[in-house]
């Protein structure tokens, strides 16, 4: 079957509706699930939390103490910051091709779903903060 020339153009505007649909919410910043863990102690929401929900990243990662981020497409990030260092969640949003997950929830992670241009979308600072978030993620090791 031949697809129709328009084809990279649909999944570019599928990107976008995606990326909406993720930023949406009710601006409240209140639904987290009660449970504070995605909070800073200053009571608001933390700052690499904000750009990882309005970057559109929770529209396909998990990260399991943010009830935002639950769609379950993309590697689960939960723990990020206990399996990868700084610099490479800083290049994997920038060149998201540079390494492949080995897996993600439905099976083997194909190379090319995660949007190329999204470091674009970010300033110096988003990007720094939303990095600085992922790799705080890292579950605590046992005595």
């Amino acid at each position: 079957m031949r697809l129709p020339k328009r084809t990279p153009l649909v999944m570019v505007l599928l990107a976008i509706a995606v990326l909406a649909v993720a930023c949406s919410g009710n601006g409240t910043g209140d639904d987290n699930g009660g449970n504070g863990s995605d909070r800073d102690t200053g009571g608001s929401i933390a700052p690499g939390l904000s750009v990882f929900l309005s970057s559109g990243c929770a529209a396909c990662h998990t990260i399991g103490s943010v009830s935002q981020a639950a769609v379950a497409v993309g590697p689960d990030l939960s723990n990020i910051g206990g399996r990868a260092d700084a610099a490479y969640i800083r290049e994997s949003i920038l060149d998201p091709n540079a390494v492949i997950a080995a897996a993600c929830p439905a099976g083997p992670c194909p190379s090319g779903v995660m949007p190329q241009t999204v470091g674009l979308f970010l300033s110096k600072d988003e990007l720094d903060v939303l990095v600085q978030y992922l790799s705080s993620l890292a579950e605590a090791l046992p005595d």
